[in-house]
């Protein structure tokens, strides 16, 4: 499942997770224009998620970097949805 970063989030989460919102496919320039709010509806018209990671791999992906992400079958039900990360994988 190849997917692209296009927006973190800063918050905190308990057990000292971060979180980060992947989608499948986002123009150059609407990455670089767009805002919190287009990304979600964006995000749900392909299905996306925010993905939960601890602190260090939170801090070693960039906005824009194509990923390979593996995740837990638990899930938070939100639009869109909240998965934990099992493994990352930076494509390119």
């Amino acid at each position: 499942m190849r997917k692209r970063i296009i927006q973190f989030s800063r918050a905190l989460y308990e057990n000292d997770k971060y979180k980060f919102l992947v989608l499948q496919s986002i123009s150059k320039e609407d990455l670089e224009n767009g805002n919190l709010e287009d990304f979600i509806k964006l995000a749900q018209d392909q299905e996306a998620s925010y993905y939960l990671v601890n602190r260090e791999t939170y801090e070693t992906i960039e906005v824009g970097q194509r990923v390979r992400i593996t995740a837990g079958f638990d899930q938070l039900e939100p639009l869109p949805p909240i998965r934990t990360v099992v493994s990352i994988e930076k494509i390119g």
